[in-house]
């Protein structure tokens, strides 16, 4: 399996995780419902946030899996990433 590698400018190489047990966090779920944020994710990893995709990110504490957040009207534009843990 290819895992891309990406950068602000898109995929700039794949990791070639054949074989391995190469286990990352991906966000496997976010839907919006009532006005609140619901995100979920799988493989560890704790949730950091941002207000562009260049950062500056920040952890929101969360390493559960889940993670909810009531959306402002009017609130800017918000990017989420799951960061590996060691």
């Amino acid at each position: 399996e290819k895992v891309p590698v990406n950068s602000a400018n898109g995929v700039k190489a794949y990791y070639n995780a054949v074989g391995s047990p190469f286990n990352i966090p991906k966000i496997t779920l976010g839907a919006t419902v009532n006005g609140t944020l619901n995100l979920t994710w799988i493989n560890g990893g704790q949730l950091e946030t941002a207000p562009t995709v260049q950062g500056p990110w920040t952890g929101t504490g969360d390493s559960d899996g889940s993670y909810s957040e009531v959306i402002s009207e009017g609130a800017g534009a918000k990017f989420y990433r799951v960061k590996q843990t060691q």
